[in-house]
């Protein structure tokens, strides 16, 4: 399968949505996790003073209560299929993050995942790397945008 096979079948498809629920144990372990003590994350007095009026979340918190189990089926439909064209080397490209608003014990967020873009390059050494992003849009129970997540990979040929 070309690249361009790959990108029209794959750009804009759009996989299940994921809902997790957050409480103040969820922030807090992710916090002490990530090593991130900042008091609105792990100290519901200070944090009840504060501009928002309880806990939030750190960044890079949305998702990490579904992270339990499997990748979603989607991820790995696409990297199955971008292996499966030639390309099984798996590299993590990185992870961009927007931030909308923050996110509070009571949230019920769905993290909803869609693959935006496949594209390639050719390397130093004349070998082909594909790239793709699957973004994952995070809205709360009120239907307001929390956040976006945009992980990319990279797949090269033997």
């Amino acid at each position: 399968m070309t690249v361009e096979e790959l990108k029209e079948k794959y750009v804009g498809m759009e996989g299940e949505s994921m809902q997790m629920e957050v409480d103040n144990s969820n922030i807090k372990m992710y916090a002490q996790a990530v090593g991130d003590l900042n008091p609105l994350f792990i100290d519901d007095e200070y944090a009840a003073k504060s501009r928002y009026g309880g806990l939030i979340a750190p960044p890079g918190f949305w998702g990490w209560p579904s992270k339990v189990g499997a990748l979603p089926a989607l991820m790995m439909e696409f990297i199955g299929g971008i292996m499966g064209a030639g390309y099984p080397i798996l590299l993590d490209g990185g992870v961009e993050m927007e931030f909308e608003r923050p996110i509070r014990p009571g949230d019920k967020l769905t993290g909803t995942p869609k693959i935006e873009d496949v594209s390639s390059r050719t390397n130093k050494s004349g070998k082909t790397m594909v790239f793709g992003t699957i973004g994952t849009t995070y809205v709360n129970q009120k239907g307001e945008l929390v956040g976006k997540v945009h992980n990319m990979l990279m797949c090269l040929s033997l």
